[in-house]
């Protein structure tokens, strides 16, 4: 069976900021994470890094990961 190779072109649509700290609480810690949305696609990742450990630095509890999250729509190109 012959498989037909279609083009395909990535649309960057949005991006976030996500921060999960770690929460102690009667001697259990857990996991609970903070989302900043209306993060520019296009932003340089070191950019939005620099950002994260700022927001860490207002954080009630230690930051254990900084995460970015970017969704991309994926269109076939004609």
């Amino acid at each position: 069976k012959e498989v037909t190779q279609m083009s395909v072109t990535a649309k960057p649509m949005e991006s976030k900021l996500k921060l999960v700290v770690n929460v102690t609480a009667d001697g259990k810690t857990s996991t609970k994470s903070r989302t900043y949305g209306k993060v520019k696609p296009d932003a340089e990742d070191a950019a939005v890094y620099n950002v994260a450990d700022a927001l860490a630095g207002l954080q009630e509890h230690p930051v254990n990961r900084i995460t970015r999250v970017d969704e991309t729509e994926l269109l076939e190109t004609v």
